[in-house]
């Protein structure tokens, strides 16, 4: 979090204003006071006029014209003591804080270096922005002085989880980055890291929408970070159990994935063989996964979390010859699709003997793409796999296959179809971009001989 030089935050400024303008109010009423009779009263010189005789104009006292308006007033009125001791109070206060707001700003000095702990934490909480993150930027100050004691870690990290397991409360970045930097320094405790593992993530079980009978059944569980800072603190073992498929016990289902908390997936593509199909009607079904969860801590290898859940989503079968993907032809999106779209190289048994290895990258297309891809040389063609695309999103797609054995040069052209089949091993998309883009010339590189 960048913070610019120190400030005063404007709500300081505008409540030593305030105390200071309410403290005028206040002052102006206790001296103006309140009412105590109902008898007339010379404005001028405060001479009461009760049973002055109705044939005198003059006020007894100091010769004023009673009989002019706004001569008279009524009542006499009793000063407010009380309320002029406060309004003092007021006043001064307010005439010390922007007294000291000026000398401050004049002077380039941060109050919050002065604040206590819970007047910080206070701030962090608020919704003003500026005050907000220049807190933050103090806390985390005095968390790398190392000036924070265990208890006022402790304060910090139970506001934080409680922001962490509540969707609703805003969340910033911040919140979890101190929790790990606290961890890092030892100030937090088991059970706080813990209970952070466990609620940075959940796992989220997707399923194609609509499949025809008889297509694979793309099923994808994907870890969803949850509310977490920015340092990568967690690594993150997704086992899969197990798939039950419209009540049928499946052996899909049970390969495993590592990686960190940013959005790491495991997926297959249940094919069913045909005495299965004919187990399920048309329309509306049910699948079931379970699946194992180790969160481990990066920096010491420690699980922090082992638990296993069951996952659930619906999905529709439909007719054999039921259209599931649509092609939509722009030809006008041509360009930006080929700028979009890019291949750096190929690798040919270069990691791996007889492994064909490239990477597809696509830099925010303006439509979803399913493609099927190819290699070329000269006039020979070999297909290596299929990608999918969101619109306007940067993301890369890797291919892994068997070396085709004929395949040979140090230069090929890939070439991307737009392919409703390519489409449908996806759990997510349903329109595509109907068209082809060649990528020429990518280099080949192959092991060193």
């Amino acid at each position: 979090m960048m913070i610019s030089a120190p400030a005063i935050s404007p709500l300081w400024i505008i409540s030593a204003i305030a105390l200071l303008v309410l403290g005028v109010v206040v002052l102006w009423i206790g001296i103006r006071g309140r009412r105590i009779d109902d008898h007339p009263v010379c404005r001028r010189c405060g001479f009461d006029l009760f049973g002055l005789p109705q044939t005198s104009q003059l006020c007894s006292e100091c010769g004023t014209d009673v009989k002019r308006h706004r001569a008279v007033r009524i009542g006499h009125r009793q000063k407010r003591k009380g309320l002029i001791s406060a309004a003092v109070v007021l006043i001064l206060i307010g005439s010390m804080g922007t007294g000291l707001t000026g000398w401050m700003m004049g002077k380039g000095i941060d109050i919050n270096q002065y604040k206590p702990v819970w007047w910080l934490l206070s701030d962090a909480k608020g919704s003003d922005v500026l005050t907000r993150d220049r807190a933050m930027a103090e806390l985390s100050s005095r968390l790398a002085a190392k000036k924070l004691s265990v208890e006022n870690v402790a304060l910090i990290a139970k506001e934080s989880l409680r922001r962490q397991g509540d969707l609703k409360a805003p969340w910033q970045a911040w919140w979890g980055e101190f929790l790990e930097k606290a961890q890092a320094a030892g100030l937090l405790s088991k059970n706080d890291w813990q209970r952070y593992a466990a609620q940075s993530l959940t796992l989220e079980l997707r399923v194609r929408q609509k499949v025809r009978r008889g297509d694979p059944i793309p099923v994808n569980i994907t870890i969803v970070p949850r509310r977490i800072g920015s340092s990568g603190a967690f690594r993150v073992r997704t086992v899969g159990e197990g798939i039950n498929l419209a009540g049928i016990d499946l052996t899909y289902g049970r390969g495993a994935t590592e990686g960190p908390v940013a959005g790491s997936s495991i997926g297959w593509d249940v094919i069913l063989p045909p005495d299965k199909w004919q187990m399920l009607q048309n329309g509306p079904q049910d699948v079931i996964a379970g699946v194992r969860v180790i969160i481990k801590d990066l920096a010491t290898g420690t699980a922090l979390v082992d638990k296993t859940d069951q996952l659930s989503a619906k999905w529709e079968l439909l007719a054999a010859d039921a259209p599931t993907v649509k092609l939509v032809k722009d030809e006008s999106l041509q360009k930006s699709i080929e700028a979009a779209l890019s291949v750096e190289k190929i690798h040919a048994g270069f990691f791996s003997a007889g492994h064909l290895d490239l990477d597809v990258k696509a830099a925010a297309p303006p439509a979803i793409l399913g493609m099927d891809v190819y290699l070329r040389i000269g006039e020979k063609e070999w297909k290596v796999g299929s990608v999918c695309f969101q619109a306007r999103q940067h993301s890369q797609y890797s291919i892994g296959t068997r070396l085709p054995p004929d395949f040979a040069g140090n230069r090929a052209d890939v070439i991307l179809r737009s392919s409703a089949e390519a489409a449908m091993k996806s759990v997510d998309v349903t329109d595509i971009w109907d068209g082809q883009v060649v990528v020429k010339d990518v280099p080949v590189q192959w092991p060193r001989r």
